[in-house]
């Protein structure tokens, strides 16, 4: 048996493709969406330019995420270097309770040469 918020009442046996398109639009969209600001300490990994998307390897595991707007350059960042992340962690939860993170960027600092080491720190 199943169940639509839309329509009263549970239902047996099988699901229309019009329904489990209902379903499945219920079930994906957003109920919940809060930011923290997280700090991140670790090896730099990558980075791509063009999309402004980065990688830190942390005790926690690698992290990934994108340069928040407004946020630094990733231009004169040392693969293997130590770097501190200030990061807003933007966290969804959808009606099926899955959690998703976007970790967006703001402030980098170098740990392996000092705080003056990046000139684009904002």
């Amino acid at each position: 048996s199943w169940a639509d918020p839309m329509i009263p009442g549970s239902h047996h046996g099988g699901v229309t493709a019009a329904i489990a398109k209902r379903l499945y639009k219920t079930l994906s969209e957003s109920v919940d969406t809060s930011k923290e600001v997280v700090e991140l300490e670790g090896e730099f990994v990558q980075m791509d330019l063009k999309t402004g998307t980065w990688r830190l390897r942390t005790d926690a595991g690698d992290k990934r995420g994108k340069i928040g707007n407004g946020g630094p350059s990733l231009e004169g960042l040392i693969a293997g270097d130590r770097y501190k992340f200030i990061c807003i962690d933007e966290i969804e939860i959808n009606a099926s309770g899955r959690e998703s993170h976007a970790l967006h960027l703001y402030y980098l600092e170098s740990l392996s040469a000092g705080p003056d080491a990046h000139p684009n720190n904002h």
